[in-house]
């Protein structure tokens, strides 16, 4: 899986805005992904707070601080 630059949210074949937009400021930034580049690491903290979860848990977890970084 290629991991490349962040870029704007798509418009629809339509024309019409991503959702995204209507429900946050233009001074948001999201980030979308679809798995993690090998290394994903959580910090030690945050370690502790999956340590009992599934893995598919972990792993979801995993990727949302990854975005939130």
């Amino acid at each position: 899986m290629a991991y490349g630059p962040l870029r704007p949210a798509r418009r629809s074949g339509d024309g019409r805005r991503p959702v995204i937009e209507d429900l946050l400021s233009a001074v948001v930034e999201v980030s979308e992904s679809r798995g993690d580049p090998p290394g994903s690491e959580l910090f030690p903290e945050e370690e502790l707070l999956v340590a009992h979860v599934v893995e598919q848990r972990r792993r979801e977890f995993t990727t949302g601080r990854r975005c939130a970084r």
